[in-house]
């Protein structure tokens, strides 16, 4: 019903999954709902570091519209989750169940790779996806609210009854059967599968959903109908368009490299940073400590969600990387200068990611640090822009089209600077194995991984004092809807 409802007052449906896609209020609407089902695809699909990322960024984005709405400023001396808690307070009913600071809050202790978010869900019973699902699913209430606002000034108030309702349908897993599409829509954007014939299908999915809602004729029954189909459709549609982006990208390569393009070369990057990844989780079981074990761990994960929504072609790819960089940092602290390493972990206020990259001697990174940290959150100081400008600058080689490369260089840089950590590690225990791995997975020898890691630090150095320029959102938000 929502897309219907957006549909026919002139939403389109874009092709890009960040924020900068809300250029006016339609499209913000729109990338609500898109945004919620990003957030339960990356939750499925095992992606925990950018589905936390993606769950916090919903929350940081549609807590800026109650704000705004309701006349909410953040007060001097009021921290971010206080600042959260309260403007949720608008809406007593949500409130009195829900306190969305201490959500953003447990979500960036994950992100952190601290244990705060596990802790606290111990005595619930419930796991870190289920918290995710709550969270959004709490989120998507504001959405639901804003596009019913909508439509009722646009004369479609008699279609907006079932905005928030559930279908009468159990939803456990004993009840219904996950469809091969389903999974199959949540395979990497890689060349072999944005070209098979399950890809085909799901794009063709997506074009029939699009028509069905923008089919006027069709409201009564999206209004009156509730069913797990429906869902499914709209979860299949936004599954379609990205591959429909994917496409275009990978036949824009073709036509830029023309019979230089290789797809197996993404092939062979890919096997790369699966393999660095694994060895990460690999020696976080062998870590002398839980924080190493934690940072480690999160490394891991962080490095294989950023790899899977760089082909997703999203900025989240950043936000992972900023995490990826932030637990490398914190592994290698741990390492090389355990004793102060500790002392940081045991501070009454959690540490910042820049103590962590200076105790591990990555000050110079501040520079890598300071962009990516603009992608990790959604607020009103969001100087994206800038920060893009700053990593094509930042690039070993830019080549001619730097813009089109500053994603996939920077996380082949964080990718490696993992590595060159972990090789490090089995040096010391297993010295056959770190050859092996650098033979096989990285194809750099030791002395190579060390020249690259000063090159990096050399060129983020020679960036310190970039400007990342004005924020993004001038005026934030210049309509609004309330959730009824």
């Amino acid at each position: 019903m929502a897309d219907y409802l957006l549909s026919h007052t002139g939403a389109g449906w874009p092709h890009c999954k960040d924020v900068v896609v809300s250029v006016d209020w339609l499209s913000s609407m729109r990338w609500g709902l898109d945004h919620f089902v990003f957030v339960m695809c990356l939750i499925r699909g095992g992606r925990l570091t950018a589905a936390t990322l993606s769950a916090r960024m919903f929350l940081e984005r549609w807590t800026l519209n109650v704000a705004h709405h309701h006349g909410v400023e953040q007060r001097e001396g009021e921290t971010d989750a206080e600042f959260i808690t309260r403007t949720w307070q608008v809406y007593p009913d949500i409130s009195d169940e829900h306190d969305m600071g201490t959500y953003w809050k447990l979500m960036s202790e994950h992100l952190h790779g601290r244990a705060a978010l596990e802790n606290a869900l111990l005595a619930d019973g419930i796991s870190v996806p289920q918290f995710l699902v709550n969270v959004a699913e709490v989120t998507l209430l504001q959405v639901l609210g804003s596009i019913g606002f909508h439509a009722e000034a646009n004369g479609l108030g008699n279609l907006t009854t079932t905005l928030f309702k559930s279908s009468a349908e159990p939803r456990d897993h004993s009840s219904w059967t996950e469809d091969s599409l389903i999974v199959n829509s949540l395979y990497q954007m890689d060349f072999q599968f944005t070209f098979s014939e399950i890809a085909s299908e799901l794009s063709r999915i997506g074009e029939r959903y699009r028509q069905l809602v923008g089919d006027r004729g069709s409201g009564p029954m999206w209004r009156d109908t509730l069913s797990l189909e429906q869902a499914r459709l709209a979860f299949l549609e936004r599954r379609g368009r990205a591959i429909d982006t994917a496409r275009a990208s990978f036949e824009h390569e073709i036509e830029y490299f023309g019979d230089d393009f290789e797809p197996g070369t993404l092939n062979a990057r890919l096997f790369r940073y699966i393999g660095i990844a694994e060895l990460a989780r690999l020696v976080a079981g062998e870590a002398a400590s839980d924080y190493e074990r934690q940072a480690l761990s999160s490394a891991a994960d962080a490095l294989d969600s950023a790899w899977y929504v760089w082909l997703e072609d999203t900025d989240l790819s950043l936000g992972c990387l900023r995490v990826l960089l932030e637990q490398t940092s914190r592994a290698r602290a741990h390492r090389l200068k355990g004793n102060r390493a500790e002392t940081l972990e045991n501070l009454a206020v959690a540490a910042a990611p820049t103590r962590w990259l200076e105790l591990a001697g990555y000050r110079r990174l501040a520079s890598y640090n300071r962009a990516l940290g603009q992608f990790a959150h959604i607020r009103e100081t969001l100087r994206l822009p800038g920060a893009r400008t700053l990593l094509e600058r930042l690039q070993a080689d830019p080549g001619d089209d730097p813009q089109f490369t500053a994603r996939g260089d920077a996380l082949n840089e964080a990718a490696y600077l993992l590595a060159h950590e972990l090789g490090a590690r089995v040096d010391a225990s297993r010295p056959w194995l770190a050859d092996l791995f650098r033979d096989q997975v990285t194809l750099k020898p030791s002395k190579d991984h060390e020249s690259s890691l000063v090159d990096m630090l050399e060129r983020s150095l020679g960036h310190r004092d970039s400007d990342l320029g004005p924020n993004v959102f001038h005026d934030p938000l210049s309509e609004d809807g309330e959730r009824e």
